[in-house]
C-alpha cells in the first residue's frame, strides 16, 4: 500500500487541530468554577474581623471581595487594570473557605457553575460564556490563580478579581 502525501499532511493537520483544542479545554478548566445560591453577602466594613470563636480567638470571620470585570465591546488594546470592576461584593469567611462557595453566595451577576470541588468551572458570568479561545480568569490579591475555584482555600482578607481572557493575557 503507498501512503499519498496529501492524505499524510491532512491527517497531522487533523492531530494538530485536536491537540489545540484539548490544550484550550484543559487551560480553561484549570481556571474555572460555576454559581447559584443564596446571597450571605456583607458590604460593610465593621463586620471585616470578628471573631467567631471567644475562647480560643483562632477562627475570625474576615471579608473576601469578588470583583469582575466585563470584557470590553470596544476594538483596541484591553486595559482592564485601568477599568473599574462592574460587579463587586464583599462576603464574610473564615480562612480554608472556598472561593467556589463564596462564588455561590453571589446573587448578581447570575454565575453558572458547573462540577464541585476540584471539578467546578464557571461556565459564564452574566451572560458572558467561555468559549474556545477565552475564559473566565481570576487572581488572588493580584497573583494569577494556579487553581480552580473548588481548590482553592482562601485565607481572608483577600481580594478576589475576574477577568474574562485568554490564558496569555491573564498571565502577563
Amino acid at each position: 500500500m503507498k501512503w499519498h502525501p496529501q492524505k499524510i499532511s491532512r491527517s497531522a493537520h487533523a492531530i494538530r487541530s485536536v491537540v489545540i483544542m484539548s490544550s484550550c479545554i484543559a487551560m480553561l478548566l484549570a481556571c474555572g468554577c460555576r454559581v447559584e445560591s443564596p446571597p450571605q453577602s456583607t458590604t460593610t466594613p465593621s463586620s471585616a474581623s470578628q471573631d467567631t470563636d471567644a475562647d480560643s480567638g483562632s477562627s475570625k470571620t474576615e471579608l473576601v471581595t469578588l470583583e469582575i470585570y466585563k470584557p470590553s465591546t470596544g476594538s483596541g488594546e484591553n486595559s482592564t487594570k485601568s477599568e473599574v470592576a462592574e460587579f463587586t461584593e464583599s462576603f464574610a469567611a473564615t480562612s480554608g473557605t472556598t472561593l467556589e462557595e463564596i462564588m455561590r453566595k453571589m446573587e448578581q451577576p447570575k454565575i453558572v457553575i458547573t462540577g464541585s470541588g476540584a471539578t467546578a468551572f464557571v461556565q459564564s458570568i452574566d451572560g458572558v460564556a467561555t468559549n474556545s479561545s477565552r475564559g473566565w480568569t481570576f487572581t488572588v490579591d493580584d497573583e494569577f490563580a494556579n487553581v480552580g475555584i473548588g481548590s482553592l482555600k482562601l485565607t481572608p482578607p483577600q481580594t478576589i478579581r475576574w477577568r474574562f481572557t485568554t490564558l496569555e493575557e491573564a498571565t502577563k
